[in-house]
C-alpha cells in the first residue's frame, strides 16, 4: 500500500514535469533566472560561500515565475 506523499508526488508528476519543460523552454525564462541562478551559485563555490541549504530558495525563484508566466499563458 502506498504512503499519503507517494499518492501526492504521483498525481501531481504529470503537472510537475509540464512546468519543469516549460521553464527549460522558455527563453526569457533561461536568459532572465535561469543563467543568473547558474552564475551565482558557481561565484559562491569559487568564492567558498557556497551553503547548499539556500541553493533551493534560488531555484524557487524560477519556479514562482514560471508558473506565474505559465498560467498567463494560459488564461
Amino acid at each position: 500500500m502506498k504512503s499519503f506523499k507517494e499518492l501526492i508526488r504521483e498525481s501531481f508528476k504529470d503537472d510537475v514535469n509540464e512546468l519543469k519543460l516549460y521553464i527549460e523552454n522558455d527563453s526569457d525564462l533561461y536568459r532572465q533566472k535561469i543563467i543568473p541562478i547558474v552564475k551565482n551559485i558557481q561565484a559562491k563555490m569559487k568564492s567558498g560561500k557556497y551553503d547548499h541549504k539556500k541553493a533551493p530558495k534560488l531555484w524557487m525563484y524560477l519556479v514562482d515565475m514560471g508558473a506565474k508566466k505559465y498560467q498567463k499563458d494560459l488564461d
